[in-house]
């Protein structure tokens, strides 16, 4: 019986251990290509991420990335993006672009659980700079899809800081 009980929570353990590591290491701008989205020789580090609702059965997510840029243009010609996180767009408007901040009226609207001051204060990472939306030397990349998933990039040149945001369902 002890075996089997050691057995048991062994298999428990290496599951924990499995499902936080694959969390700790997900990197989402690597799923997407960094050269789908900036021009040049491109390198991004993660340097924090946050969760902001948890764990979910229903496959729902909130999530915030802080990247550490180098060598990064950004192109403000329009990007095909029929794919996105190795997943099929299924929105009808599949084609973004970089635009410089602050957000228009429409994507304000449409963004606004992610714009919300909670969220920036998560981007923030507490210690880091805060990347201003106001700023018009800062740009922003919105990717929406029929609003189910939300993916939110903004970028920095100034300080080589990008942030990305995610989330689905909610």
């Amino acid at each position: 019986m002890k075996r089997i009980a050691l057995i048991v929570a062994s298999v428990l353990v290496m599951g924990l251990l499995y499902l936080v590591f694959d969390d700790y290491s997900f990197d989402p701008l690597r799923a997407s290509g960094l050269k789908k989205v900036f021009n040049g020789d491109c390198t991004a580090k993660k340097i924090c991420s946050k969760d902001l609702i948890g764990f979910s059965i229903r496959g729902e997510y909130f999530d915030v990335y802080r990247y550490d840029m180098h060598n990064c243009a950004v192109d403000t010609s329009e990007i095909v993006c029929d794919i996105w996180e190795n997943h099929q767009l299924r929105s009808s408007n599949n084609t973004v672009k970089w635009k410089n901040c602050p957000p228009d009226s429409i994507t304000t609207e449409s963004f606004r659980s992610i714009l919300s001051q909670t969220s920036i204060d998560a981007i923030n990472c507490s210690e880091l700079d805060l990347i201003d939306l106001d700023n018009s030397d800062n740009f922003y990349l919105a990717i929406d899809d029929n609003y189910t998933r939300q993916f939110f990039l903004l970028f920095s040149p100034e300080i080589g800081h990008l942030i990305y945001v995610r989330k689905n369902g909610m």
